[in-house]
């Protein structure tokens, strides 16, 4: 329910920033059949989104993919990925944020230059899908600020 909550939250703002910017730059978008692909985009968004996770801890850890795990939380209804060995602090923090930045900033702002309607609301749901990851950080951030 949480994550639920983080989604909502992180969609919405994405939403309230990024679409006065694109109407603003490209007025209202035509209506095409290129929109099936962001659920088609949604749905491999989410392992794409655990698989960066997993990549860049292996990367900033000395290159140790025998200590990621993937699975779902059937409790929680999410996707995870778990990394078996310590990762210092100011790792944690690309570990956490680097699917925000490929899968959100990135495709926002090549939406907003290109004025392609479908890859912001893509871009619009990864800000939803990267809240909790930017919350976690922003806890890290002040229990280490001490």
């Amino acid at each position: 329910m949480r994550s639920a909550l983080f989604f909502l939250a992180g969609s919405t703002v994405g939403a309230v920033i990024l679409v006065p910017l694109f109407l603003l730059i490209h007025g209202v978008p035509s209506v095409s059949a290129s929109w099936w692909l962001v659920l088609a985009a949604f749905v491999v968004g989410i392992p794409v989104h655990e698989l960066i996770h997993g990549m860049t801890c292996a990367y900033v850890s000395d290159n140790n993919y025998k200590s990621i795990s993937y699975g779902v939380s059937l409790t929680r209804f999410c996707a995870y990925c778990r990394y078996t060995r310590p990762v210092d602090v100011p790792m944690r923090y690309w570990v956490s944020l680097m699917p925000f930045f490929v899968l959100a900033v990135v495709p926002a702002v090549v939406a907003l230059a290109g004025g392609w309607a479908p890859v912001l609301l893509f871009a619009i749901i990864n800000f939803g899908g990267s809240s909790s990851d930017i919350h976690k950080s922003f806890t890290l951030y002040r229990s280490n600020r001490k």
